[in-house]
């Protein structure tokens, strides 16, 4: 099963099931973004990401949704770019890959409506996403879509970050913005991995709360992951290095410890002023959720 991560009850009907039709066949498929309000489309505009600002894209009509590979490091490998637009294609959708002028490879849309969005704005006006919502067969007084939690990269922000808060929300339930930014909130989602693993490895009872106290101190201590070992605690080390800019060569649950990661390892502790050996340790973990 694949994940999506946007309002679905903001999107057409017809793309809504299109989007959960795709997710049960590819287990890989994360769908990141559907309906976008202005602000929203005219930051994506001014990122590089879109040349439509708000009100031309397909996406301010809830008639699209843009999609990437589920892991860390390349998110938009060409070969599942191909097989998922080919299916969409299948069921009915268009794929902005076959643009000439401004190819889109994540994006897919209802194209009833042609390659953009003019004979909507031709009948609803510019911000006419309520009325359009309002012959879809839902209630007369639509409301406007919670902003969905995954966008595409910010401006500015860090892809291997990102993968890190996506997969710090399917592991831990973080509940953090896959923006590419590390705030706060997404040191507090690493805390919250390390601490699922140390749960799932060692049976510690911990708290997944964000808070890396006297208690979660103790489950951690004594503990350590190393080349060849198989667990959840090398799952963790891998998106606590993704979450702070650092590429472990893919992510696992639980995780194998290999010579790429252990490279990754090397190198962050390198970089940080850490002993260099290639273990992961109370140190370095400490590091990491700093």
């Amino acid at each position: 099963m694949g994940t999506i991560r946007i309002d679905l009850n903001a999107i057409h009907p017809r793309l809504a099931q299109v989007a959960r039709q795709l997710s049960s066949e590819f287990d890989m498929l994360l769908i990141y973004s559907g309906y976008r309000g202005f602000a929203e489309q005219e930051a994506d505009k001014s990122a590089g990401y879109s040349k439509a600002g708000g009100g031309h894209s397909h996406h301010n009509w809830g008639i699209a949704m843009d999609f990437c590979y589920n892991q860390s490091g390349n998110m938009y490998p060409a070969s599942f770019m191909r097989q998922i637009s080919a299916r969409a294609k299948q069921l009915g959708l268009g794929w902005g890959g076959d643009w000439t002028d401004f190819v889109d490879q994540p994006h897919l849309y209802l194209p009833d409506w042609g390659d953009t969005p003019t004979p909507l704005i031709n009948k609803y006006g510019l911000d006419g996403y309520n009325a359009f919502k309002a012959t879809w067969g839902g209630s007369a007084q639509p409301t406007a879509p919670a902003k969905s939690k995954v966008t595409k990269l910010l401006a500015g922000g860090n892809v291997l970050v990102q993968a890190g808060q996506i997969h710090a929300n399917n592991y831990a339930g973080a509940n953090v913005d896959e923006d590419g930014y590390r705030g706060t909130a997404t040191k507090t989602a690493g805390i919250k991995v390390l601490q699922t693993a140390l749960n799932a490895d060692y049976g510690s009872r911990l708290n997944i709360d964000g808070s890396f106290g006297t208690a979660s101190q103790k489950a951690l201590k004594g503990h350590f992951v190393e080349h060849s070992e198989k667990q959840f605690l090398v799952t963790a080390l891998q998106i606590l290095l993704l979450l702070k800019g650092y590429n472990p060569n893919g992510v696992e649950n639980p995780g194998s410890f290999g010579t790429g990661l252990k490279n990754a390892v090397r190198q962050y502790q390198k970089e940080h002023g850490l002993s260099v050996d290639g273990v992961a340790g109370f140190a370095t973990f400490m590091s990491l959720i700093s």
